[in-house]
């Protein structure tokens, strides 16, 4: 479309300025020049455009003394140009070193025109210098200005918490609310004022509407969990036996012809209702002849970077001596240097689960026990919400399975009958717990019809 412009009129504005834009992002700074001179007869020489246009230019090509000059000249001739007087501020600020010398000059823009970036970069200064009152007051007047404005509300609310200013910060936090009240990062910020302020069951209902709102809010449900002094979900996932057996293990003679075995291997699922969920596995990895280092020297921990956020709190490598390193980790990527036969890895990680869309809340799940090497305690588990109606199948299941309920939750006709269990019984969710060792096992939410 460009070229069939050009070829009808290839005088015009327009195509100019793109070719002059092409050539200077390409670093053709001499044809750049030539087509700014161009532009110099069609805009004028002192416009605020061909002003522009030149400044970028000597930035570009970091001619800095032309641009200090025309710096000078353009906020000489426009100082209510928002650009030119952002300028001449930073200029001013690092030629005199000092916050407060420069300042005049945002100060001169902000009495006769409004720009937020400005004020907000006022405000920024003013609190460099240790002036938290006129950054107040600067912002308080912008809300005069616009009442629903949420970013200027935020920095209210940023300074205040910042100076421990909970009460206002909680009248600042309930506006915004009442601006955007499906917004769960504030239900999450207010349920902090609330802890701040001793209000911890007001903090309880805001994570609550927090997760509600984003049920992919990890931070909240832990946060809510330690509230309701419930165990966190990782304490609960602990593999509490690992060490016990890997000493065991080190006692083992082995005589085996395959190049490792999992002593243990533990994998624990958890679904929360209102979608979401978290993923938590233990493995132990017993080397038993070289070709097993040369398979586990190097590994990777695999994972979704699109939906899942991975957090490893073991990579460690067990020696018999008693002695535990740490392997060498890059994120994902883990590396063994001093792996022997014999030694054993120890892999602890959890993963996030984000969900969304119409599936966000189902479930389906297929977990397989065979790893094509031999594993001495192998463990499933999965939490589901007992409201949930699931469908399980089982494929060549050998394994021990249990099921019982975690965490009972009385509903409002049976806390009025019964307050005193309610006082150790307080909780979030009614769910099922079940554990498997075996072959293959299949669970979902999406039922056959």
């Amino acid at each position: 479309q460009l070229e069939d412009m050009r070829q009808i009129n290839p005088n015009l504005l327009f195509l100019k300025i793109y070719d002059y834009n092409i050539a200077k992002e390409n670093q053709n700074y001499d044809l750049a020049n030539t087509l700014l001179l161009d532009l110099k007869s069609e805009l004028g020489e002192k416009s605020i455009e061909y002003l522009d246009y030149q400044i970028d230019m000597r930035s570009a090509k970091s001619e800095y003394q032309e641009l200090f000059d025309l710096i000078d000249q353009a906020y000489s001739l426009y100082p209510d140009v928002a650009k030119f007087a952002e300028l001449k501020y930073l200029l001013e600020k690092n030629q005199t070193q000092s916050v407060k010398k420069s300042l005049p000059i945002l100060k001169k823009y902000l009495k006769s025109e409004y720009n937020y970036s400005l004020m907000l970069l006022l405000a920024k200064e003013y609190q460099e210098i240790g002036e938290n009152d006129k950054v107040v007051k600067l912002l308080e007047g912008n809300m005069k200005r616009f009442p629903d404005h949420i970013s200027v509300l935020k920095e209210l609310l940023r300074i205040d918490y910042n100076q421990l200013n909970y009460t206002d910060a909680l009248a600042i936090i309930n506006k915004m609310i009442s601006i955007s009240p499906y917004t769960a990062g504030y239900y999450s910020d207010r349920a902090y004022i609330n802890l701040a302020l001793n209000n911890y069951d007001l903090a309880k209902a805001d994570f609550k509407r927090t997760i509600q709102l984003e049920p992919n809010t990890f931070e909240a449900r832990e946060k809510l969990r330690s509230l309701e002094e419930k165990e966190s979900w990782t304490k609960i996932m602990e593999n509490k036996d690992a060490y016990d057996i890997i000493k065991k293990s080190f006692e083992e003679e082995i005589d085996s012809d395959d190049q490792y075995d999992f002593i243990f291997y533990e994998n624990s699922t958890v679904k929360f209702e209102e979608g979401a969920g978290v993923e938590f596995t233990s493995i132990g990895i017993r080397i038993l002849n070289k070709s097993g280092i040369d398979a586990w020297k190097e590994l990777s921990i695999p994972y979704n970077y699109n939906s899942e956020e991975l957090l490893i709190s073991k990579a460690e490598l067990n020696k018999k001596n008693g002695q535990k390193l740490e392997g060498e980790r890059n994120y994902n990527d883990i590396v063994f240097p001093s792996l022997e036969v014999g030694d054993i890895i120890y892999l602890e990680f959890r993963k996030d689960v984000y969900t969304g869309g119409k599936l966000a809340k189902e479930i389906s799940e297929t977990y397989n026990f065979s790893r094509f090497a031999p594993t001495h305690n192998s463990l499933y588990r999965i939490y589901v919400p007992k409201s949930y109606n699931i469908e399980i199948k089982e494929q060549n299941l050998l394994a021990e399975k249990k099921v019982f309920e975690f965490e009972n939750q009385y509903d409002k006709e049976r806390e009025k009958m019964d307050k005193d269990a309610l006082m150790e019984l307080r909780s979030g969710g009614l769910d099922d717990v079940s554990e498997f060792v075996g072959e293959i096992f299949n669970i979902s939410t999406i039922l056959d019809q």
